[in-house]
């Protein structure tokens, strides 16, 4: 199980364990030069990225507004084709599947997106604020 290491805790990320090493390594990737780009700009830029960082869509969010969205969709298709409701039948059982373990299918169509975890965000947080704001 990997685990992230925010303000001296330990945190089980369970979305970046079940996600594929290579996704994993390009969104490291990215948060390392991300993290070096905006530091080597001075302190001005570290205050406009943790702003961004505040608005970040973490992968929990992105995948609550997919189930919304697609669930909404599938039932009011329903009302004209009720071949339509297997799709709240699928998708409920994966909400519920990340409600209770953390993680599910869906997160490997938008981990390649780029879409971070809460833990990965904050881990980029905590990195700038270390490099200082002087």
């Amino acid at each position: 199980m990997i685990t992230s290491t925010i303000n001296g805790a330990e945190h089980v990320d369970r979305v970046r364990d079940l996600t594929p090493d290579k996704v994993n390594r390009k969104i490291d990737r990215k948060s390392q030069e991300d993290i070096a780009s905006v530091r080597a700009r001075g302190p001005v830029a570290v205050r406009q990225r943790l702003r961004e960082l505040d608005r970040e869509w973490h992968i929990d969010r992105v995948l609550m507004l997919n189930f919304a969205v697609i669930v909404f969709a599938q039932l009011l298709a329903a009302r004209k084709n009720k071949k339509w409701l297997w799709g709240p039948l699928l998708q409920t059982p994966f909400l519920a599947m990340h409600a209770i373990v953390g993680w599910c299918p869906p997160s490997l169509w938008f981990r390649p997106m780029g879409f971070r975890t809460r833990q990965e965000i904050e881990a980029e947080r905590e990195a700038l604020l270390l490099g200082g704001l002087s």
